[in-house]
C-alpha cells in the first residue's frame, strides 16, 4: 500500500472525493503514474468521486475501464469500481468481458464475484451464463436478477434445488431469485415442494406463494397447508416453522385465505411480542403491503405496530 505522510493514497482519496478540485487533483497526479499502485491509486480515487457525486463523469469512467488493460492489481481495483457502478458502468461491459476472458473466463478469473456483480448491475444479458457459471462459489451472492433471465437460469437453479447433497450457500439466493421472478419461476415448483420438510422450507413457502395460482398442485397445497400447522421444534417459536408464510402462500396459491386469517391474525394481536410475516427474503414494505390485502380492516393497524 502506498502511503503520502502517514495516511495510504486510498484514505486520501475517500477523504477528498467531497471536494472536486482536490479529488481531481489528487486523481490526476495519479493516472497514468510509472508505478502500478500509483495507478492502482488513480482508480480507486475515480471510484471514490464516482460514489460521492454520482455524476456521469465520463474521463474518470474511462480512466476506471481504462484499468481493465493494466496490470492484475490495477485492474482488480477497476473491477471492484465498477462493481458499484449500476447502470452507469454499462457503456464498459464489454471491455469488463474482454477482461474476463483474458484472465481465464469467469469461472476461474481473478475477482470474478465482482465482475459478475458488475455486469449484473450494468444489466447485460451476458451476465445470466456467468452467473450459472458461478453458482458453486463459496462467496458467492448476487441478486436481484432479472426475470427475463429465467428460461437461461432455471434449469440450473432447478438441478441445484433436486439435489440434496449439494443443498449449500447457494440454495437461499436461489429461493430469494425465484420469490422476485413470481409467476416466471413457475416451472420450478416440483422442486419447491420438495424443500418443504427441510431446513429452508420457509423460503421455499415464500416462493411458491410469490408464484401464485400456477404453483396450486395437490401435494403443494397438502404440504403447504400441514407446514401451517406443523411442530415447529422443541424451544422454537412456532413462526421459526414458518407457519405465516406458509398460511399466506397458501393464501396465495389457492385463494383461502382462512389459515393466514388465522395464523397473521392471531399474532397481530399478540403485538409486539409476535413478529408478523416476517418472510426470508421479503421487505418490510412487501409484507405490509401483502398483509393489507390480507388481514381484515380492523386489524391493519394492529399489524403496523408491530413493524
Amino acid at each position: 500500500m502506498v502511503a503520502l505522510g502517514f495516511e495510504p493514497v486510498e484514505r486520501f482519496a475517500e477523504l477528498s472525493a467531497p471536494y472536486p478540485y482536490e479529488s481531481a487533483a489528487l486523481f490526476e497526479g495519479l493516472a497514468g503514474h510509472r508505478h502500478a499502485d500509483l495507478r492502482r491509486a488513480a482508480v480507486l480515487a475515480a471510484g471514490a468521486r464516482l460514489r460521492y457525486w454520482r455524476d456521469r463523469a465520463p474521463e474518470l469512467w474511462e480512466a476506471v475501464a481504462a484499468g481493465l488493460d493494466d496490470e492484475p492489481d490495477v485492474a482488480s481495483a477497476s473491477v471492484a469500481v465498477l462493481a458499484g457502478g449500476g447502470a452507469a458502468a454499462a457503456p464498459y461491459a464489454d471491455r469488463l468481458v474482454r477482461h474476463v476472458e483474458r484472465s481465464g473466463g469467469i469461472a476461474c478469473a481473478g475477482n470474478a464475484d465482482l465482475a459478475l456483480r458488475a455486469l449484473v448491475g450494468m444489466d447485460d444479458d451476458r451476465a445470466a451464463d456467468w452467473y450459472a457459471a458461478r453458482l458453486g462459489s463459496e462467496w458467492f451472492d448476487v441478486a436481484p436478477l432479472p426475470a427475463r433471465w429465467a428460461p437461461q437460469l432455471l434449469p440450473v437453479f432447478r438441478r441445484r434445488l433436486a439435489d440434496a447433497s449439494r443443498q449449500s450457500h447457494a440454495v437461499p439466493g436461489i429461493l430469494r431469485t425465484l420469490a422476485d421472478w413470481g409467476p416466471a419461476a413457475a416451472p420450478a415448483v416440483p422442486e419447491l415442494v420438495g424443500l418443504l420438510d427441510t431446513p429452508v422450507a420457509r423460503a421455499a413457502a415464500e416462493a411458491l406463494g410469490a408464484i401464485g395460482p400456477a404453483a396450486a398442485t395437490r401435494q403443494a397445497t397438502g404440504l403447504l397447508a400441514a407446514l401451517v400447522t406443523a411442530d415447529p421444534g422443541k424451544g422454537r417459536h412456532p413462526w421459526h416453522g414458518g407457519a405465516q408464510t406458509a398460511a399466506w402462500a397458501y393464501w396465495r396459491v389457492t385463494g383461502d385465505p382462512e389459515p393466514a386469517l388465522r395464523v397473521c391474525g392471531a399474532a397481530a394481536r399478540v403485538g409486539l411480542a409476535q413478529p408478523v410475516l416476517r418472510c426470508d427474503n421479503t421487505p418490510a414494505q412487501h409484507r405490509l403491503s401483502a398483509l393489507a390485502g390480507l388481514v381484515p380492516i380492523g386489524e391493519v393497524s394492529a399489524v403496523l405496530a408491530t413493524q
